[in-house]
């Protein structure tokens, strides 16, 4: 009888960051589950190794061990920081994720020039490490040219799996009142939902703009994430914006499900994004979007989403861009008729990213590392 194959899929360590990444590592390993006779094990890390070790020593923990992954067929790192662990493989095939290259090449990625100089240092041996894995996967074919320029590898060693967007993304009617026993009182009126970190690239400047155009002078903008930095409350205040704006800082995922139903439209203004789970969330919950015109956010809206073009000049700064964004999120707002067609547009698109849908292309992905390009991942897979 052969024996059930099995995939260890490496996400980060539970007690750090990489919020995004935590979930893609669930929701992957989830996928991948849902396979016929396929055995799934989570594991995490965090940081390369000197860094690692530093912090286990100062926190009286033991490092992860990658020594039985030799008893897996296949090793799943779940992001570019971790491809440096590939190394440490011997027995087992290597799957790495890259979501994006954004800290190589992407304006305001990183808060300043020695943010930046030691985030992109960091990264050198991750990355090495990940270009030697058996197999790349990327969550979006804009990403995949990205790797191709950047990094110089051939299209046909990259997968493209979007990332897996559970069912728990769905419709919730009752949204308001869940929110209200978790503690969230949301402001009556038009709410603008925005949610991430609040890096530069995401162009917040431009929403606070738009949300000062006379189109939304009722409406609420609710931030969830990282709450806004001085300059921009500066921005907000000057503009007169600030007290339209309620910052609820990290919630529950359960919350961040019932906000995308309470809010009547997700503004994602990104000046460049490899993915952008928002735009996929809020689709599936049934809520309009408008987005930017840069980066995977168009692919992944696939014409369910208003795509507002940005200036490459001045992305946060041009008052038309702003104008235009703004009218965008006023139509999704006060037009029924066109809200209903884009809430049934994203969740149509929001099928490309369920679980059931990605997981041929993520077996595909696995098979073609196991050198079985053309036949069902891990069929024979021990033989």
């Amino acid at each position: 009888m052969t024996p059930r194959p099995t995939i260890m899929m490496v996400g980060p360590r539970p007690a750090g960051g990489w919020m995004s990444i935590k979930n893609y590592t669930e929701a992957t390993a989830a996928t991948a589950g849902t396979f016929a006779d396929v055995e799934t094990r989570v594991a995490s890390w965090w940081a390369p190794r000197p860094i690692e070790t530093y912090l286990d020593r100062r926190r009286g923990r033991q490092r992860l061990q990658l020594d039985d992954a030799d008893d897996f067929d296949i090793v799943h790192f779940a992001d570019l920081g971790l491809g440096h662990l590939v190394n440490q493989v011997r027995g087992a095939r290597t799957v790495v994720t890259c979501h994006d290259l954004m800290p190589f090449f992407v304006d305001g990625f990183y808060a300043g020039r020695r943010d930046r100089l030691f985030g992109r240092a960091l990264l050198r041996a991750p990355m090495r490490g990940a270009l030697k894995g058996d197999r790349l996967l990327t969550v979006s074919e804009c990403s995949a040219r990205d790797i191709c320029r950047l990094l110089e590898v051939g299209r046909e060693r990259i997968s493209v799996v979007g990332v897996p967007i559970s069912h728990t993304y769905a419709p919730r009617p009752n949204a308001e009142a869940a929110l209200r026993a978790e503690g969230i009182e949301l402001p009556s009126g038009p709410k603008v939902m925005s949610i991430g970190d609040c890096a530069r690239y995401k162009n917040l400047e431009l929403l606070i703009r738009a949300m000062a155009t006379p189109a939304l002078s009722g409406a609420h903008l609710v931030r969830v994430g990282g709450r806004l930095s001085s300059g921009l409350v500066r921005l907000a205040e000057t503009l007169g914006v600030a007290g339209r704006v309620v910052e609820l800082g990290p919630v529950s995922r359960e919350a961040v499900v019932c906000l995308y139903s309470a809010c009547d439209v997700v503004a994602q203004p990104s000046s460049y994004e490899g993915f952008g789970m928002p735009v996929a969330e809020a689709m599936a919950c049934g809520t309009p979007v408008v987005c930017s015109d840069r980066g995977a956010l168009p692919e992944v809206a696939g014409g369910a989403a208003m795509v507002i073009p940005l200036d490459p000049a001045a992305p946060g700064k041009n008052p038309e861009v702003a104008i235009a964004f703004g009218h965008a999120l006023e139509r999704a707002i006060d037009d029924e008729l066109f809200a209903a067609e884009l809430r049934e547009k994203g969740l149509r698109r929001a099928v490309a990213f369920r679980p059931e849908t990605l997981a041929p292309l993520l077996e595909a992905a696995y098979a073609l590392a196991m050198g079985r390009a053309g036949t069902p991942a891990f069929e024979s897979a021990a033989g």
